[in-house]
């Protein structure tokens, strides 16, 4: 199955109209009119609710070959999870939302509070998620904007990360690229890397030591960049 999500170049219909999602900065999406080209700015907390209210809906993408759809439109950002990878993301999502209710640093508090989801929801089973566990939830679901799919588990996806890389690690560089070199300013990719360094730095510092992210090199930015369609 796939899953239908807000991402780059995802065509939704927002409100009736027509639109191509280009970036998310500060906790919105540029999305381009595909009517009349016109870009506007609409905060991701409106595209949740219009998620649950029925005014955001999701066209298919069209293969660029045979013209053909590659997924059905669907009505929901999650319509296409399994039940499994549904409730596994959504509790998931309880932690992390909680995690950022408090300082998340490893200690006592925090301890605390994942007791109190887990006592409340009683999932996983046998008890809460560690702290480097719910450390690594938290960074992907900020690097996609908050999206839930992205705490959904994807075991044996075709579109696997890049071998010897971190998975967030990877989530932030994609995010950053987005954000910062996608941009209307157009910066450097040498500005980019440096973004991404200053990201992962202050990532680090909400984590124990043996769990801290590895910076990218350079060249490893690069490469995510030539991927770009």
């Amino acid at each position: 199955m796939t899953t239908a999500t807000l991402s780059r170049n995802a065509l939704i219909q927002w409100k009736g109209v027509d639109y191509r999602l280009l970036r998310y900065i500060d906790d919105r999406w540029q999305m381009e009119r595909r009517d009349s080209g016109r870009i506007v700015e609409t905060p991701i907390k409106e595209l949740h609710e219009g998620y649950v209210s029925g005014d955001l809906k999701f066209h298919p993408s069209i293969d660029k070959k045979t013209g053909a759809p590659t997924r059905r439109p669907t009505q929901g950002i999650v319509a296409y999870l399994t039940p499994h990878q549904l409730v596994t993301a959504r509790m998931r999502l309880a932690y992390v939302e909680a995690s950022m209710k408090i300082q998340f640093t490893k200690g006592d508090k925090v301890d605390q509070t994942m007791a109190e989801v887990w006592e409340a929801i009683g999932q996983p089973a046998d008890r809460p998620p560690p702290f480097g566990t719910i450390a690594r939830w938290r960074t992907r679901w900020l690097a996609s904007g908050r999206d839930v799919v992205s705490l959904a588990p994807h075991n044996g996806r075709p579109n696997r990360e890049p071998a010897g890389i971190d998975p967030d690690v990877v989530a932030i560089c994609r995010a950053v690229i987005d954000e910062v070199y996608l941009s209307l300013e157009r910066p450097t990719v040498r500005d980019t890397w440096n973004e991404i360094r200053a990201r992962i730095l202050i990532e680090n510092r909400q984590r124990p030591e043996k769990i801290h992210l590895r910076e990218p090199s350079e060249y490893c930015v690069r490469r995510f960049i030539k991927e770009i369609p």
